[in-house]
């Protein structure tokens, strides 16, 4: 029994070393039978281009909070969803906020009316006449002509109806401060049941619904957060590539530089943008403890069939053409890890080189490193 283990053990091993000695010493003609064939890396000039991979989305997002507090009623817009401005988005109970506006509207005109029946005790006419008469009757008591009591009436008169205006004017005052602050309970009850309606402040899309009917919200006035919020918006007038490049490709980078943005929707079709801003602040990744720096690159026009928070690569144009090396794209692979490598033929056989890839340019792909020109290449044939 252990003579037959020891059997397949050795039978196994030459199996395996077999194989090695196959793909490595096999010549390149019994290999393109087997879908392999060797090119040569060529010097090409090709456009100096940076890739960036990462995410296409909206450049502003806000979350849209509830300004009254009530009830939903409706919610008028899905996830994913594109709304206009204006557009109605979530309508709440109204029938509280209607029944307030009714109250502050009937207690503004009890107001008004109180103002005009005070404005009936301001007897100014009158006040006018007393003054008149006592001027006359100081003229017929100089002269003798009345005694002193009637004069003395008709100061007290005078001084009678000014009390009488000055009170009926003071009263006025108040009454106006009345009606000022039902008015402005009116607004603000007017304006609660406006909220009560929730549109789009700009043209959108419905990143996320929070809400839905029946569901229970609290204002920006009774709730500390702020407001509940109902959905959340990413401006659809707007996009922008978020990526992050390591620090010497971040080096090589300036705000303004030309950009074609790919996305993974639609590889096929290059968006103008340019590049709006580097960051010189580094973020540390955890696991990998990679240092990389945010890169945004604004879009100059909105992709296609409204994708948001879609994969996306950038090529920015760094400079004019340069002097490359270049394979065909089908000879480059990636690894289980996304790392790119070719298969350089050498005298002992197949030699694992790990590239930076650069632009593509029609069927080609810009090696930045790792091969050299001249350099034969084992390539995937059919791809």
């Amino acid at each position: 029994m252990k003579l037959v283990l020891k059997i397949l053990v050795v039978l196994i091993l030459l199996a395996v070393l077999g194989r090695v000695a196959f793909v490595r010493f096999w010549p390149s003609e019994e290999i393109a039978a087997l879908g392999e064939d060797t090119v040569q890396a060529e010097a090409a000039s090709m456009e100096d281009v940076l890739l960036v991979a990462g995410l296409v989305r909206p450049a502003v997002t806000i979350e849209l909070r509830a300004e009254a507090s009530g009830i939903v009623e409706s919610v008028a817009a899905r996830e994913g969803e594109r709304v206009m401005t204006g557009q109605e988005l979530v309508r709440l109970d109204s029938s509280l906020a209607q029944s307030s506006l009714d109250q502050a509207e009937a207690n503004l005109l009890q107001s008004e009316l109180q103002d005009a029946a005070t404005r009936l005790e301001l007897d100014e006419d009158t006040l006018a006449l007393r003054r008149k008469t006592y001027e006359r009757q100081q003229a017929l008591f100089e002269r003798g002509l009345i005694p002193m009591e009637e004069l003395d009436r008709a100061e007290l008169e005078v001084r009678s109806s000014e009390r009488t205006v000055e009170r009926a004017r003071r009263n006025i005052e108040s009454s106006q401060a009345r009606i000022a602050q039902a008015r402005a309970a009116v607004d603000q009850a007017r304006t609660e049941l406006q909220h009560t309606t929730i549109r789009a402040p700009f043209d959108a899309f419905v990143l996320r619904r929070s809400v839905e009917p029946g569901s229970g919200v609290a204002g920006l006035s009774q709730s500390a957060s702020g407001g509940t919020v109902l959905m959340t918006l990413g401006d659809a007038r707007e996009s922008a590539l978020y990526a992050k490049a390591t620090a010497s490709d971040a080096q090589r980078l300036e705000p303004g530089m030309q950009a074609r943005i790919r996305l993974d929707t639609d590889p096929d079709t290059a968006l103008p943008g340019v590049v709006q801003s580097v960051s010189t602040a580094g973020d540390v990744d955890q696991n990998s403890r990679l240092t990389t720096f945010p890169v945004v690159v604004a879009l100059s026009e909105q992709p296609p069939g409204g994708w948001v928070n879609v994969p996306a690569q950038a090529e920015i144009v760094l400079g004019e053409q340069v002097d490359s090396v270049a394979v065909p794209e089908r000879c480059v692979r990636t690894s289980t890890a996304g790392q790119s490598f070719v298969y350089v033929r050498g005298q002992s056989g197949r030699i694992f080189r790990q590239v930076e890839l650069g632009v593509i340019q029609d069927d080609r792909v810009q090696v930045r490193s790792g091969l050299e020109a001249g350099q034969t290449v084992i390539c995937l044939s059919g791809r």
